[in-house]
């Protein structure tokens, strides 16, 4: 992965993570060092209980946009986010190069 686009999903994880939005790491082709220019950024998070305590129902989908929005202006690649479930445990978890 390359290091200074690491760096800057550390600074801004730290940011969200105040808030309860975890970014774990991150998987897919930019994990794995073979991405193309028009690769996304795959991000795999956990939403922690202060997160949903503060974003209520579907408030916490629109700020999961706003955060994902964020992201596409500091780091400017489109961005997939992925919840720390049972499915990001079983399939996504092997492949994750973590970012904290």
């Amino acid at each position: 992965m390359d290091e200074a686009l690491k760096k800057q999903i550390v600074a801004a994880a730290r940011e969200y993570e105040t808030e309860g939005f975890r970014i774990v790491g991150v998987f897919g082709s930019r994990a794995r060092g073979d991405s193309s220019a028009g690769s996304d950024l795959d991000l795999l998070c956990r939403l922690e209980y202060r997160f949903l305590g503060s974003y209520p129902g579907w408030a916490a989908y629109e700020r999961i946009d706003m955060i994902k929005d964020d992201l596409v202006q500091r780091l400017g690649l489109s961005i997939d986010v992925a919840d720390l479930d049972d499915i990001g445990r079983k399939f996504i978890l092997p492949e994750i190069v973590y970012v904290s």
